[in-house]
């Protein structure tokens, strides 16, 4: 059973959304109106990084850590402040490390011949994202309009041999999920210290469908790396859905604790930098075997355009174990509702 789950990790690791001191900012307590503000022609690097240890009885402790690189070229923006973004996934890495088995690294910009199954995997289900390009329309809210493969990418993926769950990520439905996760749909108006609004979110994977209601909470502004940014606080509870599992597997969440943070540039007008940590207790079933599995979680993304890399205000973080810069990609469906509420 561990090696056919060991062979889906990299969709599982797909499909799954640095401490730092702060100081308070000045004039924290101002209502604010939060806003994507894309000048046409600029390229923002959009990086991810997801460290992910697992814990399973009779198996023992597993790491994998992944990274991807993305590209966002803003092509066009339109009257009504809506964005057309020219989107590419440019490089993926992934390291592996499990009981009873070599250490596996797979890096899409390098050539790996191996006759391991799971490197074979690996290459068959992450080589062919590299390259894919698409469009989005998005809303200065961040809301997701329309996104579109090329012509030429999705005869592209067509002709990818038993990739019928990659095309079904980059249809026209996939993608619009796919690309969610990135950051949370802003607010309709100014928004004060206390503000709160929710966001429910589906994620598609063979494991089966994940839904996670998330609870954001603006904090305020903030001294973060240097700069003053808006943070935003993320609560999640996460359960999976009762449908048949392309693995075959029965998922149930025995414990859980999911939080996370956002950092949001006002001035600049996009996000900076999200950190999220998923900490759970699962219980997995196959059939008459029932196996009880923890897995921790840390998920960094950054948006990191030339501006700030000019003028020095921005690093590019690195992961604790493999030091990847790169971006995020989930399958996810998130539709919010709005409320105000004081702390």
């Amino acid at each position: 059973m561990f090696a056919r789950t060991l062979s889906t990790l990299p969709f599982r690791t797909l499909f799954l959304v640095f401490s730092c001191a702060s100081l308070s900012a000045g004039n924290a307590n101002a209502a604010k109106l939060l806003r994507w503000k894309l000048e046409e022609g600029e390229t923002i690097h959009v990086r991810f990084v997801q460290d992910m240890t697992m814990e399973a009885s009779q198996i023992g402790k597993s790491t994998a850590d992944m990274a991807m690189d993305m590209k966002w070229v803003v092509q066009d923006v339109e009257q009504d402040g809506t964005y057309l973004l020219r989107q590419s996934i440019e490089r993926l890495r992934m390291k592996i490390h499990a009981p009873g088995i070599e250490e596996i690294e797979y890096d899409t910009n390098s050539e790996q011949n191996s006759d391991s199954p799971v490197i074979q995997n690996l290459s068959q289900s992450l080589q062919p994202l590299v390259g894919i390009e698409f469009v989005q329309n998005m809303s200065d809210r961040g809301e997701i309009l329309d996104v579109r493969l090329s012509p030429r990418d999705q005869a592209k993926l067509e002709k990818q041999p038993a990739n019928a769950q990659l095309r079904q990520i980059f249809s026209k439905d996939g993608l619009k999920a796919l690309l969610s996760q990135a950051a949370t749909v802003l607010p309709q108006g100014p928004i004060q210290p206390g503000h709160r609004w929710q966001g429910t979110t589906e994620t598609r994977s063979p494991m089966g469908n994940m839904h996670l209601d998330l609870l954001y909470t603006y904090k305020g502004t903030e001294v973060h790396n240097g700069r003053p940014l808006e943070r935003i606080d993320v609560r999640m509870s996460i359960r999976f859905g009762d449908e048949v599992k392309a693995l075959g597997l029965q998922i149930d969440v025995k414990d859980q604790k999911n939080w996370g943070t956002m950092y949001f540039d006002a001035k600049a007008g996009r996000f900076v930098e999200t950190v999220m940590n998923q900490n759970m207790t699962l219980e997995t079933s196959l059939g008459a075997q029932t196996h009880s599995q923890k897995l921790d979680t840390v998920l960094r993304m950054q948006f990191v355009d030339a501006r700030a890399q000019r003028d020095g205000q921005v690093g590019l973080s690195q992961a604790p174990r493999d030091g990847i810069p790169v971006t995020p990609v989930s399958q996810t469906r998130t539709v919010t509702t709005e409320t105000a509420a004081a702390e």
